[in-house]
């Protein structure tokens, strides 16, 4: 048989109709692992999330810091962060190295305009965090009217109309007690809150033990652990806060065990 330009077609050989089979096979087989690899990611996650809900010594349990790099880590303090009981909003922010300056790297429930004068490096707001890197402590703000904390500042105005009405800052600390971060916890109501001392402690762990990691995508078990968190952490989902409609990648959820105890806490009115 020949083509219109006077060509002869060739009829495909046996050995390439095999060699077609056997490719078409291999990627059907392959389509069905994947769909199984992502049911397990969506179990793993599920009793994870469950885990960290239930015992927030779970941030810091080796067998998720074995896995979790910086980026993973930092998604499980939200997650679990979030989760805490009265808590509206939290803001975990990281300290640059050498210094006491302080810089966002995830944040839930706060409204984009605060998010916004936060990233522009508004020290007013973040009085409470930079006081509680360079004490040490915890600084617990239980109304924000009345808290020398924010005396004089007119970021007192600022997040009152976002909402917050009292406010409690935590160093994230190592085992040296190094402080690495803040994770500063936003309340619709004033008044006395839980302490999340405990939480601090295994986020502090964390956050050590991630500094070192190398990223996910060095590891294939570290890859396969960041992306069982952000496959569902992706899914944006819109949280009303006080009245605030923020869209937020993180549902709610964290991980650990033994670090020395947290100074005590500044606490103001």
């Amino acid at each position: 048989m020949s083509d219109p330009a006077g060509r002869v077609a060739r009829s495909p050989s046996p050995g390439a109709s095999a060699e077609s089979l056997r490719a078409a096979s291999a990627r059907a087989e392959q389509a069905m692992i994947n769909a199984e690899l992502r049911a397990t990611r969506r179990a793993v996650l599920s009793r994870f999330r469950h885990r960290l809900r239930t015992d927030v010594s779970a941030i810091a349990a080796p067998d998720f810091l074995v896995l979790a790099d910086a980026p993973t880590v930092h998604s499980a303090i939200m997650i679990a962060a979030c989760g805490i009981p009265a808590a509206d909003a939290c803001h975990l922010q990281l300290r640059e190295r050498g210094t006491l300056t302080l810089r966002t790297v995830r944040h839930y429930g706060l409204p984009a305009d605060l998010v916004d004068r936060f990233a522009a490096g508004d020290d007013g707001l973040a009085a409470a965090a930079a006081l509680a890197v360079r004490t040490g402590s915890p600084i617990l703000v239980d109304d924000l009217t009345a808290s020398p904390v924010f005396a004089g500042r007119s970021a007192r105005l600022v997040l009152l109309a976002a909402g917050t009405c009292s406010l409690h800052a935590y160093p994230l600390r190592d085992d040296g007690g190094r402080v690495l971060g803040v994770l500063s916890l936003h309340y619709a109501a004033a008044g006395r809150h839980p302490s999340q001392d405990g939480f601090a402690r295994h986020a502090g762990r964390a956050l050590s033990n991630a500094a070192g990691a190398p990223p996910g995508r060095d590891d294939p078990a570290r890859a396969t652990m960041a992306s069982v968190i952000t496959d569902h952490l992706a899914a944006t989902t819109t949280v009303t806060v006080r009245g605030c409609s923020t869209p937020s990648p993180f549902p709610a959820s964290p991980i650990s065990s033994g670090a020395p105890s947290l100074p005590w806490a500044h606490r103001t009115r």
